[in-house]
């Protein structure tokens, strides 16, 4: 008998040496979710926080998950994905559930508790956006602002612009909230044959007069000069009410049961020693904890723990002890 033949996989089928957030391919998400190794410790934070997300009314939605360079944070935050995802959950449930077995029958979680769990998360409406922060910041040189990122997020979620905000919100929302943004696409294919992704960055600057001309068949209130100004310049910097503000625009369409959770891959690393961007993520979940509540959830991972991140930091400061008090590490 060959080695490779005392195992139950075969040894030689496609594994990535690391685990992607990004990653969709139906061949990985499989393998992913099968062969997904829970420890007792990991099984009761997977139900931890799939039930504090099912059942939380107040309180914090900051959530901070560290672990080592190769302990398998992408792994478990992206699990959690699974688990949360309409299209996954009955897969990643039943890993899960077999999990449980090695559970104390009197400790928690039990099987009747995550059955219960599964039930809660498939009578609630739940949205995840999930991604790598450094590989989606579309700066070049300064990192972008933790504002602005999740800003681009949330526009590509909902099928707009993910790295122009002006492009996105001033042109793109408008005509989606009108119902015309699907008619704007075809009438930029009829008129300038391009199938409008709106991240076509060098169409867009190359013909915006056109586009912004199209688009103001369909919303005539549009302004034009503002539109352009806007658009071409990248540089705005926009804050955090302004994110706020387009969170609560976007959630009071939904059910009050309704949750966003934002799944953000190796924030640590994205941060540095940079105290501006620990300072904005900081107050981002502030701001979510005490204007939106428990609709939207901020999910992180890192290569420390906050404290160790805090004191890396290039200043010092007290607040940064704010955010060790908003986030659920």
């Amino acid at each position: 008998m060959k080695i490779q033949e005392l195992y139950d996989r075969d040894i030689a089928r496609r594994i990535n040496p690391a685990v992607v957030v990004s990653e969709m391919e139906e061949y990985f998400i499989k393998q992913e979710i099968e062969e997904y190794v829970f420890t007792q410790g990991i099984t009761k934070n997977v139900y931890k926080f799939l039930n504090a997300v099912a059942s939380k009314k107040e309180g914090k939605t900051g959530v901070w998950i560290s672990g080592y360079y190769g302990s398998g944070k992408s792994h478990f935050i992206k699990y959690l994905f699974y688990c949360l995802n309409k299209k996954h959950r009955e897969k990643a449930f039943r890993n899960f559930k077999d999990s449980v077995k090695n559970i104390d029958p009197l400790d928690e979680p039990n099987i009747g508790l995550v059955n219960n769990l599964q039930n809660k998360l498939d009578k609630i409406d739940i949205a995840e956006i999930i991604f790598n922060i450094d590989a989606v910041s579309d700066n070049d040189g300064a990192k972008d602002r933790i504002t602005r990122v999740l800003l681009n997020q949330l526009n590509a979620f909902r099928g707009y612009n993910d790295t122009n905000i002006a492009l996105a919100l001033y042109l793109e929302k408008p005509l989606d909230k009108k119902g015309k943004f699907d008619e704007f696409k075809k009438e930029i294919k009829n008129v300038l044959n391009e199938d409008w992704d709106g991240n076509q960055i060098d169409f867009i600057e190359m013909y915006l007069n056109e586009v912004i001309d199209t688009a103001k068949k369909f919303d005539p209130l549009l302004d034009k000069d503002s539109l352009k100004s806007g658009i071409l310049n990248q540089n705005k910097d926009f804050t955090i009410k302004f994110l706020i503000e387009e969170l609560k625009d976007f959630i009071s369409t939904k059910d009050e049961s309704y949750k966003l959770l934002f799944l953000i891959d190796e924030v640590s690393q994205y941060i540095g020693s940079n105290t501006s961007l620990l300072l904005n993520l900081q107050t981002i979940i502030e701001e979510v904890g005490s204007q939106i509540g428990t609709q939207v959830w901020i999910v992180c991972t890192a290569q420390q723990d906050l404290s160790n991140l805090i004191d890396s930091t290039d200043s010092k400061t007290e607040d940064f002890g704010k955010i060790l008090a908003v986030s659920r590490p």
